[in-house]
């Protein structure tokens, strides 16, 4: 879970999922009125993670069949719901 550089404070799931989805939007630390940028790796592994099932389409559509198109999404809102967890944000943009 993120946290603030300067006081340690534990950043709520929800203000990182919003930041995530708000274009990668800084957080301000509660407790210390700080600013959280997310970092560039954050913001890579989100990008390489998203398109891996359209990567392997093909592998996908011979497993799930017409079934492929749900295992997508729920690949999508996996990610989604794991990347705050695993999110970083630091002093600097």
């Amino acid at each position: 879970m993120a946290r603030c550089y300067n006081c340690s404070h534990k950043v709520d799931y929800k203000v990182v999922l919003k930041s995530i989805w708000g274009g990668y939007k800084p957080i301000q630390c509660k407790e210390c009125k700080s600013m959280l940028y997310s970092t560039k790796s954050t913001r890579l592994i989100f990008a390489a993670l998203i398109p891996v099932p359209l990567l392997i389409q093909t592998q996908l559509s011979k497993i799930f069949g017409q079934y492929s198109f749900f295992v997508f999404f729920f690949w999508i809102v996996m990610i989604v719901s794991i990347l705050p967890l695993i999110a970083k944000y630091s002093a600097r943009k």
